[in-house]
C-alpha cells in the first residue's frame, strides 16, 4: 500500500501552545471593532420664537373691507315687495281697540218743535246763535257746521203784550239751509244740532217727547 506522508503542523512562530487562546482574544477585538457606532443625540427642540411687543406694534391694523367686498354688499339685491309683505304679515297683530258704542236714538222730527215756548225751545236745542225780531215775529238762528236752522217764533195772540221780550212767544215754523243759503232738509240739519246739543253736555239736553203735551 502507498503510504501517505506525515501531517506537518506549521506552527507560527511566538504562539506555540497557547494559539487557540490568541486566537480567541483576536476574534473579540476584532468584533469590537466591528460595533455599530451609536446614534447622534437628538437635537432640542426650543418653543417657537414669539414676536416682541415692539415688533407686534408695527404689524399692519386690519384694514377695512375691501373694494371688492364693499361692491359686493352695495350690489345685494334690496327686499321685494313681496318679502316686506310677509314679513309684514309675520309681525304680531296688535289688540284691536272696542268698537265705540252706537249713537243713541235720537227724535229728530221737526214737528216736536211746533208750539214750543221760548224756554223750552232752549231746553231742546240750547241758546241760539242769533236772535232777529222782525214784528210780529221773532226769528231764532242756529248753525251747526254748514247747516243753518231758523226758528220762527210768534206771539201768542191770547196773551199780548207792549213788551216783545215779555210776550208769550211760541215757535210757528222751522227752515234750514245751507252755507249758501240754499234750502235743505230740516230733518237732517236738526239731527246734527240735535247731537251736538247732547254731547256738549248742556243742562237742558234732554229731548222731549213729540207727543207729550205742551
Amino acid at each position: 500500500m502507498p503510504r501517505h506522508p506525515p501531517e506537518r503542523r506549521v506552527i507560527l512562530p511566538g504562539f506555540g501552545r497557547s494559539g487557540p487562546v490568541v486566537a480567541v482574544l483576536v476574534a473579540v477585538l476584532v468584533g469590537a471593532c466591528q460595533r455599530p457606532p451609536a446614534p447622534p443625540p437628538t437635537p432640542e427642540t426650543s418653543p417657537p420664537a414669539t414676536a416682541s411687543a415692539p415688533e407686534r406694534a408695527r404689524e399692519p391694523a386690519p384694514g377695512p373691507a375691501s373694494e371688492a367686498d364693499a361692491a359686493g354688499a352695495a350690489s345685494s339685491p334690496p327686499a321685494s315687495p313681496d318679502d316686506n309683505e310677509a314679513m309684514i304679515a309675520r309681525l304680531p297683530t296688535p289688540p284691536s281697540e272696542p268698537a265705540p258704542p252706537p249713537a243713541p236714538p235720537i227724535n229728530d222730527d221737526p214737528r216736536q218743535l211746533l208750539g214750543l215756548d221760548r224756554a223750552r225751545l232752549d231746553a231742546l236745542l240750547g241758546p241760539p246763535t242769533l236772535i232777529r225780531r222782525e214784528a210780529p215775529a221773532e226769528i231764532w238762528q242756529y248753525r251747526e257746521g254748514a247747516c243753518i236752522i231758523d226758528v220762527f217764533l210768534y206771539a201768542a195772540e191770547t196773551a199780548p203784550s207792549p213788551d216783545p221780550a215779555a210776550a208769550d212767544y211760541r215757535v210757528s215754523y222751522v227752515e234750514a239751509r245751507d252755507g249758501a243759503a240754499r234750502p235743505i232738509a230740516v230733518r237732517g240739519c236738526l239731527n246734527t244740532l240735535l247731537r251736538a246739543h247732547l254731547n256738549a253736555g248742556s243742562p237742558g239736553s234732554g229731548i222731549p217727547d213729540p207727543a207729550a203735551p205742551d
